[in-house]
């Protein structure tokens, strides 16, 4: 296939106006015509919001955790109308703990600096041929980079998510912009679900947890708890209200209202039955309703809550 990256949209982040200037020649040399840089991240947002780009490299040295959060707001769908648009971040910082917590916002690829234009050039190559499916998890949506664990592999399920970098790029026919937004709305509702079932198993671990608190973790998996429970709804709250999950929603608050109520409390044999429905029925609600993308089985579900444990983060 044909690659020219004329057509393609890239918004620049970078609080040096040197290493700005010297990425935006880069990606002119590779090919791309269509570039907004910038040196303010909000003017950044702003660009997202308006311009839907197909290609976002945000720089992570000057504000490295209001950029993070910037990539986990289009993820979760809170910035822009691309939730699945490439972005990549560069830094001078190879440190793990640093890479790690790019990796985790969401981020499809973390370039190290000095940059190069090969270097530059084969990263776009490999989000534009060989980008990684997708997984979404009560606290985490981006590129899955698990690796395989013995005795079970792929326990949250992929998800296939429309590559609008891709599409602009090639020499074949490319879908309409109705097309993408469509096929972005449709992979979104799947994120949704995934999320959702992800929660409820976690429901119903934690209630058979509290039920026997002497049963031990297997593997990696490690059971949330009740306050862990919580964050993870508030997080996905906004998004099922967003996308109209109806009777979702209720079950989910009901979920909420008991999370909050059982905080710091020992529970009764009756409490944690009720918790443990509650998943069960989260669970059910999902698969009865036809209109919705398929969940997976309880134990593809199983796992950590924890997206760091999820996830085996590959160094850039």
């Amino acid at each position: 296939m044909a690659i020219r990256f004329d057509n393609a949209r890239a918004v620049l982040f970078d609080g040096q106006a040197n290493t700005l200037r010297v990425l935006r020649e880069t990606l002119t040399i590779i090919g791309f015509r269509k570039i907004v840089a910038h040196q303010s991240l909000d003017a950044v947002r702003l660009a997202v919001a308006d311009a839907a780009p197909e290609l976002l490299i945000l720089d992570l040295d000057d504000e490295r955790e209001a950029v993070c959060e910037t990539m986990r707001d289009i993820r979760l769908r809170q910035l822009g109308q691309n939730p699945f648009l490439v972005i990549i971040g560069t830094t001078w910082d190879g440190d793990k703990k640093s890479v790690s917590g790019v990796l985790n916002a969401g981020a499809d690829d973390l370039l190290l600096k000095p940059l190069s234009v090969d270097f530059v050039q084969g990263r776009l190559m490999n989000q534009v041929d060989q980008r990684k499916p997708f997984v979404a998890t009560p606290t985490y949506i981006g590129p899955d980079r698990r690796t395989l664990r013995a005795g079970k592999a792929g326990e949250i399920p992929l998800l296939e998510v429309p590559n609008t970098l891709q599409n602009c790029v090639g020499d074949g026919p490319a879908m309409s912009r109705e097309a993408l937004e469509a096929a972005a709305a449709k992979a979104y509702r799947g994120v949704g679900v995934q999320q959702a079932a992800r929660f409820a198993v976690q429901v119903r671990a934690v209630a058979e947890r509290l039920a026997d608190p002497t049963a031990k973790d297997e593997g990696q998996v490690r059971v949330p708890t009740l306050e862990q429970l919580g964050t993870m709804l508030e997080r996905l709250r906004s998004q099922f209200e967003a996308q109209a999950f109806g009777d979702l929603i209720v079950l989910l608050d009901s979920a909420g209202d008991l999370i909050k109520q059982f905080a710091d409390k020992t529970l009764s044999a009756k409490q944690i039955e009720v918790l443990r429905l509650h998943g069960e029925g989260i669970l059910a609600t999902l698969r009865s309703n036809d209109e919705l993308p398929a969940v997976a089985a309880d134990d593809e579900q199983a796992g950590d809550a924890a997206p760091e444990a999820e996830r085996k983060v590959a160094h850039a």
